[in-house]
């Protein structure tokens, strides 16, 4: 390096010395002897660059050298000796650099079980940049119920994947993993959660098993960290020392990014089961205002979904008419008791009086904006097919294709009821009166897929 100093420094001077070079030597001299310096300054911030990379491949657990070329990078320790090439190195750093990113993003939007699968699918190329070898992963959730359950996915030595849900006992050796993993040796050893990984280390398949904890870091500092789950790696080597954390950056931090993974899962599930009870309630403080009515929305509800999925409806429009027919009849608690409970059948008058719980119902559900999306099902589930209903008096297409289900469910519901002013009605003569309204209150297509799908 003192040499590219001193090149640097020439280069540096030259304007200094432009009139003295220019009149005694040949410019074309001048510029060679100045290209050469510039050579020089160039290989000598290479060299160092390469020295650089180097130790960040170090840190990353990876060996570097470049057996083809005499100018190899200076090494010791790790980065000596045989091993892939710098470009392989700095591939595989890329590599985990864009697995962390994938696994922050893209895990937490999955589904638990998805998170599971994906978590031990991604583990190897991680385990095989930190130079180690597993025959087995398996990554586990822990439930927060209290009768303890563990959802295990695992890759196994034959190459065959499982998946279970296991009973557990607490797991309290996890929460106090320190810097090197929890190491079983034999099947007698395992706990509860790594049941399935009892035969193959029986057999003799697997060696020993390093448990690695998911944990996220708690709120409160002063907190233990809570434990998600665990990542186990099943060894076949015997003579394999315990997994330790500083040896294996990459592992320790995709177990990390399971963990927030799961952490972020979990925080919606709380959420949607927040709202799934919120929602629950709304149906039921509805249906309280008469005693024949209890049970309606929620009985609706099944059955709307029964007859969406006859009739094909994606995942996200069933949970959004399950939504709509649990809260259908909202508006009905600011209607008069004595109304909604006489013994007799609804004369016109009486029928006005009922129609405006399909906008106090909206008034209600206005200020939650987690129900908007099932705000025009429930404007629109009085609409008849051709255009005698209300509020608006939409027909055919122009009604919402949920509210059209629903209009259908709700009223065999109410038929299949007992009410103050009736008895319930069979089944086939519900279906009868349906039928006979196809074309005029009804879509026929959805009177005639409930038909199928009840007889």
């Amino acid at each position: 390096m003192p040499l590219a100093n001193s090149a640097l420094a020439f280069v540096l001077a030259l304007p200094a010395l432009e009139t003295t070079l220019f009149t005694r030597l040949p410019l074309e001299w001048v510029a060679a002897v100045a290209l050469g310096l510039v050579a020089i300054i160039l290989a000598a911030l290479w060299l160092r660059a390469r020295q650089a990379l180097a130790v960040t491949a170090k840190a990353f657990g990876l060996v570097v050298d470049d057996p083809g070329n005499s100018a190899t990078v200076p090494t010791s320790g790790a980065l000596a000796g045989s091993g892939p090439t710098l470009n392989k190195a700095l591939n595989r750093m890329r590599g985990a650099q864009v697995k962390a990113q994938l696994h922050d993003q893209a895990l937490a939007t999955l589904e638990p079980e998805h998170i599971l699968e994906a978590s031990a699918r991604l583990t190897e190329p991680i385990i095989a940049a930190d130079g180690l070898e597993a025959m087995t992963i398996t990554c586990v959730r822990f439930y927060r119920d209290t009768d303890l359950l563990a959802q295990s996915h695992s890759r196994l030595p034959d190459g065959s994947q499982d998946m279970v849900v296991l009973k557990m006992q607490p797991a309290p050796q996890l929460s106090e993993v320190g810097t090197q993993a929890l190491r079983f040796s034999s099947a007698a050893e395992l706990p509860d959660y790594l049941a399935n990984l009892e035969r193959p280390m029986a057999d003799g398949e697997l060696a020993h098993l390093d448990v690695i904890p998911l944990r996220v870091a708690p709120r409160d500092a002063g907190a233990n960290k809570e434990v998600l789950g665990a990542l186990a790696l099943g060894r076949a080597n015997s003579a394999a020392q315990p997994l330790r954390f500083g040896d294996a950056p990459g592992v320790l931090a995709l177990s990390r990014s399971i963990a927030h993974a799961l952490a972020t899962c979990e925080r919606k599930l709380a959420t949607e089961r927040l709202a799934a009870d919120s929602l629950l309630a709304l149906a039921r403080a509805a249906d309280a205002t008469s005693a024949y009515t209890r049970g309606h929305s929620e009985r609706v509800a099944q059955l709307a979904m029964r007859l969406g999925k006859r009739l094909d409806l994606l995942p996200s429009e069933l949970e959004r008419l399950r939504r709509a027919a649990l809260l259908h009849d909202l508006g009905s608690v600011a209607i008069s008791q004595r109304l909604l409970g006489q013994e007799e059948s609804y004369d016109e008058e009486q029928r006005a009086k009922m129609r405006p719980h399909i906008e106090l119902g909206l008034a209600i559900l206005e200020p939650l904006s987690a129900f908007n999306d099932v705000r025009e099902v429930i404007h629109h589930h009085h609409e008849w097919w051709n255009g005698e209903g209300y509020p608006q008096g939409l027909a055919g297409e122009d009604i919402n294709p949920l509210a059209r289900i629903l209009s259908v469910v709700d009223v065999y519901e109410a038929l299949t009821s007992t009410r103050p002013y009736r008895r319930a009605l069979e089944p086939e003569r519900a279906l009868a009166h349906l039928g006979d309204r196809a074309g005029t209150q009804f879509e026929p297509r959805v009177i005639e897929t409930l038909v199928e799908s009840l007889r």
